[in-house]
């Protein structure tokens, strides 16, 4: 299996701050804020030691005419 690490660091971070963005806003940018807590829980709240996130990538060239 190929390695995609910058795309998943830039992803983890980005829902890091996010939260924290939207945490600071009103009730529905709170609610939401909790919402993408809880779909990235397993990426954020990482145990010590080796981790390994999988995730499923899809290319561009992966695709057919008729999935575009």
């Amino acid at each position: 299996m190929k390695e995609t690490i910058e795309p998943v660091s830039f992803s983890r971070e980005y829902a890091i701050n996010r939260i924290h963005y939207l945490a600071e806003g009103d009730l529905q940018s709170q609610f939401d804020a909790v919402a993408i807590a809880e779909e990235f829980d397993e990426w954020i709240n990482l145990p010590d030691g080796p981790n390994e996130i999988d995730c499923l990538v899809i290319e561009q060239d992966m695709l057919t005419k008729e999935e575009e």
